[in-house]
């Protein structure tokens, strides 16, 4: 919202926040999930262990202002929009 906010097209008053989640991750960055162990090791660790200055870069390129540090995450971290999706009676054909 930060960024509509700054863009001018997002008012406060036009909405009514309902719901608050815990922070999500943006924009995961993925790796096959049959690919060779010792790949995905070497790839987060590489992510895992870069210097802000090149997250930096790794933000601008997935645009995502400010960037935060790249972190480790798994399905649990999502579980609020899981959980929130199960509570509407979303399914996958109404994302």
């Amino acid at each position: 919202m930060e960024q509509r906010g700054a863009a001018g097209t997002f008012k406060q008053d036009d909405f009514r926040q309902v719901w608050t989640s815990t922070p999500i991750p943006n924009d995961p960055i993925t790796v096959r999930g049959n690919a060779a162990p010792e790949f995905k090791k070497a790839i987060k660790e590489a992510f895992l262990s870069l210097s802000p200055e090149d997250v930096a870069k790794v933000g601008e390129f997935l645009d995502v202002t400010p960037p935060g540090p790249l972190l480790e995450v798994t399905k649990d971290n999502y579980q609020p929009l899981f959980d929130l999706a199960e509570t509407m009676h979303l399914t996958e054909k109404d994302l």
